[in-house]
C-alpha cells in the first residue's frame, strides 16, 4: 500500500450505479491508486421515479459492494473507501477528505430540495453552480499528493457538461478528468448487462480478458485556473474570480478577456491601394477584425459610409441584430444569410469594442484614439458602454 498513488474520486452518476463500480476497479486493479475518498453527485428525493440514489441503494441491497470487494485481492480491496454512505442533500463546502469514506450527495434545486431529475434550465443552473463550486474547493483544499479523479461516465449529458466545464474552470494541474464504456460484447447484451457491475471472470471464461471488460478513457480538458492566474497575464481580479465567482462570473470575465486578443482596423485607402485591391472608388475605407498572431483577417469588408455609423450599426449586432441584416448594413448591398461563420467573428469582435473608437462615435464612446502615423486607426477590444441596459443613441 505504501507505493500507491494517492486519488479522491468525484462521479456523477445517473440511473446506472454500475459505472462507478467499474471506476473503483479500474482504479484499484488497472492504475494501482489509493482511493482515499470519493463522492458521488446524483439526483434523488421523489421515489416516483427511478433517481440515481434510488438505483445506487438498489445495487447495494443487492450486496455489489460486498461482491466487488470479494472479487479483489487483499491489497486491492484495501485501496478502496468505504461502502457509500446514506445520500445526504448535496454540500459543496464540504472538507472531509481523505478519510476513506463515500459519500453520496443529492443534487439540490434552489429551495435546497433535492433534485429527481435534471429537466428544466432551472436544474442544469443549479447542478452547474454546485459542481463548480465542489471542484474549487477540492482544488483547494486537497493535499498536492492526492489526485483529483472526477468521471463523466454516469448521469445525463449535462450532467457530464457541466463537470466538464467545472473541471476546466476549476481542476488543478494534479488532476484527471475520464469516461468509463464496458466492453461492446456486454454493452449490447441488455439481459446480463444489467449485471455487469465490474470486471469479472463470468465474462473472462468467455474470452474477454478482465482488463478489457472495461476501458477507462482519460479525457483532455483546457485548465484554465492554471493558465489565466498566471502573474503575467493576471491583475488579481480574475484571480479572486476564480476563488469566490460563480460559474457563470467566470466564464463571462474569461469572455472579455479572450477579447482582448481581438481588434479592429480602419485604414483610408488612396485611390491606386483602391484599384490594387479590386474595390470600388466609392468605398475607400477597409475595415479588418484581427486577432492577434494570426496574419489573415477574420473578417474584412470595403465601406463607403461613415467610419462612427459604422461601428454604431456593429454595435447593433450584440443587442439582436440578425448577421445577414447585420453584414448588409454593412456592405451596403444585400447579403446571403448561409454564411454565419464569417459574421459571428464580426459579431464576437465588434460588440466588445470599448470607448476608443473612430471619429464620429456619439458622445456617450468617449476618449477617442488618434490616427497612428500610418493612418491606421486600432481599436482595442472590449465593452461597449450602454446605460440603463441600452447603448446610447447616434
Amino acid at each position: 500500500m505504501e507505493s500507491r498513488r494517492k486519488a479522491h474520486i468525484l462521479a456523477v452518476l445517473g440511473a446506472s450505479p454500475a459505472v462507478f463500480t467499474e471506476l473503483l476497479w479500474w482504479a484499484t486493479c488497472v492504475e494501482g491508486l489509493q482511493v482515499v475518498s470519493a463522492e458521488i453527485w446524483t439526483t434523488g428525493g421523489r421515489r416516483e421515479r427511478p433517481t440515481g440514489e434510488l438505483n445506487l441503494d438498489a445495487a447495494l441491497s443487492q450486496g455489489r459492494w460486498a461482491q466487488l470487494e470479494a472479487s479483489l485481492s487483499a491489497d486491492d480491496r484495501a485501496a478502496l473507501p468505504r461502502v457509500p454512505e446514506p445520500a445526504r442533500i448535496g454540500r459543496v463546502d464540504d472538507t472531509r477528505l481523505g478519510d476513506g469514506a463515500c459519500r453520496v450527495w443529492l443534487l439540490a434545486d434552489d429551495q435546497g430540495d433535492p433534485m429527481p431529475d435534471i429537466r428544466t434550465p432551472a436544474d442544469a443552473d443549479a447542478m452547474e453552480r454546485q459542481l463548480h463550486d465542489r471542484v474549487r474547493l477540492l482544488r483547494q483544499r486537497l493535499p498536492e499528493e492526492v489526485q483529483l479523479l472526477a468521471s463523466i461516465a454516469g448521469g445525463r449529458k449535462s450532467m457530464s457538461a457541466s463537470l466538464y466545464t467545472a473541471m476546466a474552470l476549476q481542476a488543478g494541474a494534479n488532476s484527471r478528468l475520464v469516461h468509463v464504456l464496458t466492453h461492446p460484447a456486454i454493452e449490447t447484451n441488455p439481459a446480463e448487462l444489467r449485471d455487469f457491475y465490474f470486471p469479472n471472470k463470468v465474462w473472462e471464461g468467455r474470452g474477454i480478458p478482465l482488463p478489457e471488460q472495461v476501458t477507462v478513457m482519460t479525457q483532455w480538458f483546457p485548465r484554465m485556473q492554471a493558465l489565466l492566474t498566471h502573474p503575467q497575464l493576471d491583475t488579481g481580479a480574475l484571480g479572486e474570480l476564480f476563488e469566490t465567482g460563480s460559474p457563470r462570473d467566470v466564464t463571462r470575465d474569461l469572455d472579455s478577456r479572450a477579447a482582448r486578443e481581438i481588434h479592429a482596423e480602419l485604414r483610408y485607402l488612396p485611390p491606386e491601394a483602391r484599384r490594387d485591391q479590386g474595390t470600388s472608388h466609392r468605398r475607400p475605407y477597409r475595415l479588418r477584425i484581427l486577432e492577434r498572431r494570426r496574419p489573415d483577417p477574420l473578417f474584412e469588408v470595403f465601406l463607403g459610409k461613415v467610419p462612427g455609423r459604422l461601428l454604431w450599426e456593429l454595435a447593433g449586432a450584440r443587442y439582436g441584430l440578425p448577421d445577414h441584416v447585420l453584414a448588409g448594413r454593412i456592405s451596403g448591398e444585400a447579403v446571403d444569410a448561409a454564411s454565419p461563420e464569417l459574421y459571428h467573428h464580426v459579431t464576437q469582435a465588434v460588440s466588445r469594442l470599448k470607448t476608443h473608437t473612430l471619429k464620429g462615435l456619439p458622445p456617450a464612446l468617449r476618449d477617442f484614439a488618434p490616427f497612428s502615423q500610418d493612418g491606421v486607426r486600432r481599436i482595442p477590444a472590449a465593452h461597449l458602454i450602454k446605460r440603463n441596459g441600452r447603448l446610447p443613441s447616434p
